[in-house]
């Protein structure tokens, strides 16, 4: 069988009879590696290969006999035309039948892919004429060339077949290099017989191409000739340039590419379709899969032949998945699938090494008298001179594997190394690294070895190429080699136990003896075999991925995380640096004679991996990517290796370094499941008890030894405890700055935690609490309650050491927090904790009383230590103050009391209009027993609303338990509380805040009496009730944007104090108030712009007997005028027509009681009275009053404007408030009646917005005219809502009541007359306008005396009129009117509608008019129709009047403003009668349905 060569380079196979090549090989060599190849697939996609390196071998069967030729190969041309009849003759005895020379072919293997076939044979010779080339060579070639080509004669089956070792042939004509002296020193013949060879050869080069190539035009080109001596050493561009005599050399070059393309697509097509027909015979009987496997890994050896290395790494890959599924059949004997794989049940290497360990007679001796396990054993003196087991896994040629394979003889172990070995192979070229060296650029070493060296592989020596070497490694790659090593190891590990396993089973049923050996000593080698092979294979692959690069970045931070000791230090203790294969040479922190002192370590050497400050000096990361990835996956890498040498460590020499060793050993050895009789009356917690105590005793009483230990560094550190925890720290830095790199700082956060263990292991107190201080955190935040509650004893006990008051109390109550945790968990989960605190009385008194001499208390969640949090929602009033109670309900989860100095509880307003916060505190101290708790909490501060609980805080000495359910505002602004939160869907039902009846109460209204040219003002009302106040302040605050108080301005309107001091800002000041009284403040306020509504927060702090109270609420008014006024003037010579019409604002009816205007010494005015009868004035029902205003004494202008005005004034009532009136007097009256009236302070407020929202403006329309109120049912006002905001022992009483009187009242009447508090008085000032010109326009019409109809006139008469028109200034007020009395000029324009009337005459004329004086216009009016003919209307303006200027060079006139003029125009609206013109008509009606018109007389004389 043909020895496994390197697969990364193609073969390609030269004949050369005339012993040639040696003279062409320095200049054909210059043409490798093939650039730029494109492969084109129909069933792939294109492929570029940027570079294919060659491998030229020799024919065996005719170079090996090539003829006896000089050494030099120039013995052709120094034997001239001797040399030539020399070769000839050998040729033709080579060709003869039956002659020794005649070339055999070499027998194919009978499954394609062993063998490695040259994809190209080129026949190289040398010819200088054409009759040489006929008689001799040209026989000789077409022998070599039938001889490559038969199997393209043979039948279609055979020649598929043959296509796995397809291959190309190339006929290359070699000439003789020219003499290189100067043409002018040559001769005549010289010259001649140049030219003549240079005929010669294009003469043999055209004899071949028409003999050896095809006449198609398809046919391809399988001739080339070059010649020597032709290329230099010059650059890759230079070389290609087509000049000179390098043409030669380029199409040699393009041949070969194009050839052993075409050669290899020939293979890739008969091997795809193998591939599917095997595949599709898989289920049919006898498939075999390592057959198949040959077959599909030949062709991806064929794509990574050509540099393909993708496509081959993905056939591998697809081979690796499929033997994953050929094992788990395998391992199940039962399937239809087990004979699919024929694989070996054990592995001759593990296997040997299991027996060399079984046999040795220091194991049984260490078995039987059980000697000091420190002492050397012959396994490990073994070792010494053996390489460490599992570390050439990534060799492939360590065995035959494909040899094997195709045998059925080999292992699962094997098969599954040789497939992670070819990946990791393939990926390291990818990565452009070299399987078993590395570039120095990248920090890797680069070897002699290395199988990818520049050039060519020739007979002569073995080169074989590397990657390109200006290209860095792709990082991507590398971590991808880490990741898959991860699965490879879980997988393969149980491959070696199960062979290991295997192997053990024969052994002891052949030789007795072996019986004896425990079942557990076979079982401890197994696993220590594993852990070596492990721990080995880490480190080759730690080697393989290493990057120097990195160690910029590692190296800082793993000087911070582990400090070096001193040189002399290190000398003095004795402590020398462990060889550490694969991880950097540090030496170890640790002492090896004494336990470290608290002053080595402080906590700023510690620094958490968030927070290192070398991740702040080191540079920024390169751009490339993949250095997280790689660093991440080489850090699981190093935790593998950590975690083998726990395991070894705690195994052989019971070193414990995780936190799951401190509390049991049991993980680590591997032990069946016993029944538990659920039966049994003890407890599941005693049951769980006894299990997990109860080891074998052989287990427990063992002493490990360590003879299954075959790897160096693995062996040296668990020599001594010294050398383990100095690797297993070195192993730790690593993997948490690796970790840190890889930006997995939760990793290496849970990593550093056993740094912490280490150093308080050895007494670095400060060390090992600075890493606590970080962890405690992290380990809390993940729930990791048991590592939690152990790391946290540690971390008080080092605090302890320290003097660190203030951090032990917070930790002894994390520890005490996390004991209720696992109590709460253990109702559900019975366990037996690992490391549980005693509940003892003094461990919490300790903590209570070190708190004392805190400066500052101590904040601890509340919700840790008590449970069952809930705020009873239902308040309680005092009989005697003001203020109301709340009791708050607990449940203390400690073991015994702790005494509370103050309990506080934090509620919050509900409603998005106000924002309120109360506090309620407990009254005197409470001792809080383990269990219910309740713990009655009272407030003097009253805002009624809705609330709900918010915050609690308990204090207990200097430590302060507390409870916030409000949002985080740094996660959000419009966070919610936690949906989650135990307690706040305890706590969900709102609390109602409400006053008792006699309690103060303070409440805004607007002002009764509006003046509309003064400033608005609003009512606060402020009631004592059963207080006797001895002072008080009101403090008012803008709840509207743009409202602005003036406070400074507040008049006291009615009630009585002992002081009123308004000279503070936003604050009136008060004295005493009785009891029973109430006091109206008036304040006057501005607005910035326009509000239908204002909003005043009102507080008011007052002082009685029972102490300090506060009272706040948050009022809202409305400030709309309900009523609108609108008036419209109409003007006559001596009188004035003003029409008021009264209208409402909104939907709500008005009532208007009230009404008079008060008239001047100037002016008088007569207004119709209402005689205090209630006017309704509804939306579309307006009312309208006219006033008749006449001028007194002189009519002159009045220089004092104010006597102009007149003041109009209503009193008027609205309905919405005489309903809310009336119902809520009939429910306080009831309410008393009943011995309820408790509870009208609540039901108050909720009546009157209930009754606001339940009727419509068409019920309220109803209502006023009806004067009745349909009040509705019990649902209809939702006093459900309202009444489960009481007690429920209460409610139902209240409830009754509340539908009895919904009952009672069906209907309430409303009386006429208006309720005194519900009546609004409004004073509106009405200006009378000045008019200069007032100006009267009279037609007259004359009727004809000769008409016989009197006053009326008929259809076309003409009828003369008059237009009188008269000026004058009676209604000029002012003293603007002076500049009007000269002349003014007016036009006039009668206009009527054609159809109507024919206007003659002056129609229309301008005329001009002094003050008091008239002037008659005549006109004659024509009717055009009959009926009651409204008289044409009359339009007068005025002229603009024009006054000369009084400038000097200009005579332009300048025109001046038109003065106010009023037209009164006297026959606005009326008619005259018109009739037709005829009186008497004679017509006659014939039979044939006939009128004839016979006469007609007029109405009118002639």
């Amino acid at each position: 069988m043909e020895q496994s060569v390197n697969a990364s380079k193609v073969t390609v196979e030269y004949s050369d009879p005339a012993g040639i090549f040696p003279q062409i090989e320095p200049e054909l060599t210059r043409c490798f590696p093939l650039r730029n190849l494109h492969w084109t697939s129909s069933a792939r996609p294109l492929r570029s290969i940027s570079s294919l390196y060659i491998e030229l071998v020799r024919d065996s069967q005719r170079s090996s006999q090539a003829l006896s030729l000089s050494q030099d190969g120039d013995g052709i041309q120094k034997g001239g035309d001797a040399g030539a009849k020399n070769v000839a003759q050998e040729l033709e005895n080579r060709s003869r039948p039956g002659s020794s020379l005649d070339p055999k072919k070499e027998r194919r293997h009978q499954i394609p892919g062993l063998r490695q076939t040259p994809y190209l044979k080129i026949y190289f010779f040398r010819c200088n004429d054409v009759e040489n080339y006929r008689s001799t060579w040209r026989k000789s070639i077409r022998d070599w060339v039938k001889e490559n080509t038969r199997a393209s004669q043979n039948s279609g089956s055979a020649n598929a077949q043959e296509n796995h070792d397809a291959f190309e042939w190339l006929i290359v004509h070699v000439e003789r290099p020219q003499d290189n002296r100067s043409p002018s020193r040559y001769s005549k013949a010289h010259k001649d017989d140049t030219q003549g060879s240079s005929r010669s050869s294009a003469s043999i080069i055209e004899k071949l191409r028409a003999d050896f190539n095809g006449t198609s035009k398809t046919a391809v080109n399988r001739v080339a000739q070059v010649q020597l001596g032709q290329l230099t050493e010059v650059s890759q561009g230079e070389r290609h340039k087509p000049s000179g005599r390098s043409v030669g050399w380029d199409d040699l070059t393009s041949k070969l590419k194009a050839l052993i393309l075409m050669s290899f697509d020939l293979r890739v097509t008969q091997y795809e379709n193998d591939i599917k027909e095997k595949e599709s015979q898989r289920n049919l009987p006898g498939w075999n899969f390592n057959t198949f496997f040959v077959l599909k890994e030949g062709l991806a050896r064929g794509f990574e032949s050509v540099g393909l290395v993708e496509d081959a790494l993905a056939g591998y890959h697809e081979l690796s998945v499929g033997l994953k599924t050929i094992l788990e059949y395998h391992d199940a004997e039962d399937s239809a699938d087990h004979q699919k794989g024929h694989f070996k049940h054990i592995t001759e290497d593990l296997s040997a090494v299991l027996r060399r360990l079984l046999d040795s007679e220091q194991l049984r001796d260490q078995e039987t008298t059980n000697t000091d396990s420190s002492s050397p054993t012959l396994a490990n003196r073994e070792l010494d001179q053996s390489p460490n087991f599992g570390d050439n896994v990534l060799d492939i040629d360590r065995k035959p594997f494909r040899e094997l394979i195709l045998a059925n003889n080999i292992s699962k172990y094997d098969f599954q190394c040789y497939l992670f070995a070819k990946e990791v192979s393939l990926l390291l070229r990818l990565a452009n690294v070299a399987s078993f060296g590395r570039r120095d650029d990248e920090g890797f070493s680069a070897t002699e070895s290395s199988p990818y060296h520049s050039g060519i592989t020739s007979s002569a020596g073995n080169k074989t190429p590397v990657v390109d070497s200006d290209a860095p490694a792709d990082l991507n790659l590398l971590a991808e080699i880490c990741q898959r090593s991860l699965s490879f190891l879980t997988s393969v590990g149980r491959t070696i136990r199960e062979e290991l396993r295997w192997s053990i089973d024969p052994l002891s049923k052949n030789d007795r003896s072996r019986k004896e050996l425990p079942n557990a000593t076979c079982e401890d080698l197994i696993e220590d075999l594993i852990a070596t092979w492990t721990y080995s294979v880490c480190q080759s692959v730690l080697r393989t991925t290493s990057v120097d690069s990195l160690s910029t970045y590692l190296n800082p931070l793993l000087r911070q995380l582990k400090p070096r000791q001193e040189s002399g230090q290190e000398a003095h203790d004795g402590t020398s640096t462990i060889s550490r294969e694969g991880l950097p040479d540090r030496t170890s922190s640790l002492h090896h004679s004494a336990p470290m002192p608290l002053t080595t370590s402080s906590p700023d050497k510690f620094p958490s991996v968030t927070t290192l400050d070398a991740m702040r000096l080191l540079p920024p990361l390169p751009p490339r990517t993949g250095y997280r990835d790689l660093a991440a996956s080489r850090a699981q890498l190093v935790s593998v290796q950590r975690r083998v040498l726990c395991t070894v460590g705690l195994v052989h020499k019971g070193f414990e370094t995780e936190w799951a060793q401190k509390s049991s050993l049991s993980w680590t050895r591997s032990r069946d499941m016993e029944d538990i009789s659920l039966a049994d009356e003890r407890s599941t917690e005693m049951l769980v008890t006894e299990f997990r105590h109860a080891q074998p005793e052989q287990q427990r009483n063992r002493n490990f030894n360590d003879f299954g230990i075959l790897n160096h560094h693995l062996l040296a550190s668990i020599t001594s405890e010294d050398s383990f925890y100095a690797t297993y720290e070195e192993l730790t830095a690593s993997a948490i700055a690796l970790y840190v790199l890889g930006d997995q700082k939760k990793s290496a956060e849970a990593m550093t935690a056993d740094l912490a263990m280490i150093r308080f292991n050895f007494n670095d107190y400060a060390g090992a609490a600075s890493y606590f201080h970080q962890l405690a955190s992290f380990y809390a935040n993940d729930n990791w309650n048991d590592l939690d509650t152990a790391m946290l004893d540690m971390y008080m006990q080092s605090l302890k050491y320290l003097d660190r008051k203030e951090d032990m109390i917070r930790v002894g109550l994390q520890i005490m927090a996390n004991v209720i945790h696992r109590d709460r968990l253990s109702n559900f989960y019975p366990y037996e904790p690992s490391t549980r605190i005693p509940r003892s009385t003094n461990f919490m008194k300790d903590i209570f009383a070190a708190s004392k001499f805190l400066h500052r208390p101590i904040e601890v969640p509340l919700t840790k230590y008590f449970s069952d949090i809930f705020l009873d929602p239902y308040i309680c009033h005092f009989s005697d103050h003001d203020g109301f109670q709340l009791a708050l309900e607990l449940t203390n989860l400690m073991a015994e009391p702790i005494q509370s100095q103050e309990t506080k509880v934090r509620i919050v307003s509900v409603e998005s209009e106000q924002h309120y916060e109360i506090l309620l505190s407990s009254e005197d101290d409470k001792s809080l027993k383990p269990g219910f708790n309740r713990i009655p909490i009272v407030s003097k501060i009253m805002c009624p609303g809705l609330y709900r609980f918010d915050k609690v805080s308990i204090r207990a000495e200097n430590i302060l338990f507390h409870y916030d359910r409000s949002p985080q505002t740094k996660t959000s602004p419009f966070a919610t509380p936690n949906e989650h939160d135990p307690v706040a869907k305890r706590n969900q039902t709102n609390i109602l805040l409400w006053p008792s009846p006699g309690a103060f109460e303070a409440w805004m209204s607007p002002c009764r009496t509006i003046h509309l040219e003064n400033s608005r003002s609003i009512d606060i009302m402020l009631s004592s009730g059963r207080n006797e106040i001895a002072r008080g302040s009101l403090v008012l605050r803008s709840g509207s944007a743009g409202l602005r108080l003036h406070t400074a301005e507040t008049r006291l309107i009615d009630g009585q104090t002992s002081s009123f001091d308004v000279s503070q800002p936003s604050s009136i000041l008060f004295g005493s108030q009785n009891k029973n009284t109430r006091m109206l403040l008036r304040i006057p306020y501005s607005l910035e712009r326009d509000l239908k509504l204002i909003a005043v927060r009102i507080e008011v702090s007052y002082e009685t007997e029972s102490g300090e109270f506060v009272y706040a609420c948050s009022s809202e008014s409305p400030i709309q005028l309900p009523l609108g006024v609108n008036v419209q003037d109409i003007f006559n010579e001596q009188t004035l027509f003003s029409k008021f019409t009264i209208s409402t604002a909104s939907s709500i009816p008005v009532g208007v009681i009230k009404n008079r205007i008060q008239g001047t010494k100037d002016f008088s005015a007569v207004f119709p009275s209402l005689d205090d009868t209630r006017h309704d004035v509804f939306t579309r029902l307006p009312l309208c009053l006219v006033a008749k205003i006449t001028r007194n004494g002189n009519h002159g202008p009045k220089k004092t404007p104010s006597d102009n005005k007149l003041i109009l004034h209503l009193q008027y009532t609205c309905l919405d408030q005489e309903i809310c009136t009336v119902v809520e007097d009939l429910l306080l009256v009831d309410l008393a009646e009943s011995g309820l009236q408790k509870y009208s302070r609540l039901l108050t407020p909720a009546l009157s917005k209930g009754l606001r929202l339940r009727f419509s403006p068409q019920e309220l329309e109803s209502i006023g005219i009806l004067r009745e109120i349909g009040l509705g049912s019990f649902d209809d006002f939702g006093w459900k809502t309202v009444l489960a905001r009481i007690a429920p022992d209460a409610r139902q009483e209240l409830e009754d009541w509340i539908i009895r009187w919904h009952m009672e009242h069906p209907v309430i009447p409303l009386h006429h007359q208006p309720i005194h508090s519900t009546i609004h008085n409004l004073v509106v000032p009405v200006e009378i306008p000045s008019v200069p010109i007032v100006v009267t326009a009279c037609l007259h019409v004359l009727v004809p005396s000769s008409s016989s109809n009197g006053e009326a006139a008929a259809i076309g008469q003409a009828i003369s009129a008059e237009l009188n028109i008269r000026q004058s200034n009676n209604w000029a007020i002012d003293d603007k009117t002076d500049n009007y009395d000269e002349m003014t000029g007016f036009f006039y324009e009668i206009q009527a509608n054609p159809d109507i009337w024919m206007v003659g005459g002056q129609r229309k004329a301008h005329f001009s008019l002094k003050r008091n004086e008239s002037n008659i216009f005549h006109v004659i009016l024509i009717p055009q129709k009959a009926g009651h003919l409204v008289f044409p209307s009359v339009e007068i303006r005025m002229a603009q009047p024009r006054h000369e200027t009084a400038g000097a060079r200009t005579q332009d006139p300048v025109l001046t403003a038109f003065p106010s003029c009023e037209i009164d125009y006297r026959n606005q609206g009326d008619s005259l009668l018109v009739v037709p013109h005829l009186s008497s008509t004679t017509t006659s009606l014939d039979p044939g349905d006939r009128a004839w018109l016979l006469d007609s007389a007029s109405r009118l004389e002639r």
